[in-house]
């Protein structure tokens, strides 16, 4: 399901080097891994589930939801202070790995 070429190639110990680095946030359905204006403080993967960017009007900001492999967050790397979105779980059971910055 994931679109993102971010995980590809990465085998099975490249994934669990990478899981003992982070730590894996658990949301339910509509609850929120951040809002608009929140620091940029994290970077994300999505493990299991979907989650949806929201503009600060309540309406999608892209087309399509993250899936499992798919990057959350990335613009923190090229430094951008807050964050420009909300993101919010689609599905009742949604689970992040998350990487401090």
């Amino acid at each position: 399901q994931g679109c993102s070429p971010v995980l590809h190639g990465f085998n099975a110990t490249d994934l669990e080097t990478l899981s003992k680095q982070g730590q894996v946030k658990t949301l339910k359905s509509s609850e929120k891994l951040f809002t608009f204006g929140q620091d940029a403080d994290f970077v994300g993967v999505v493990v299991q589930g979907a989650l949806k960017a929201v503009e600060l009007d309540g309406s999608p900001k892209y087309e399509y939801p993250f899936y499992p492999g798919d990057p959350v967050g990335e613009m923190a790397l090229f430094g951008n202070a807050q964050r420009e979105c909300e993101i919010q779980a689609v599905e009742e059971l949604t689970a992040v790995l998350i990487w401090p910055l």
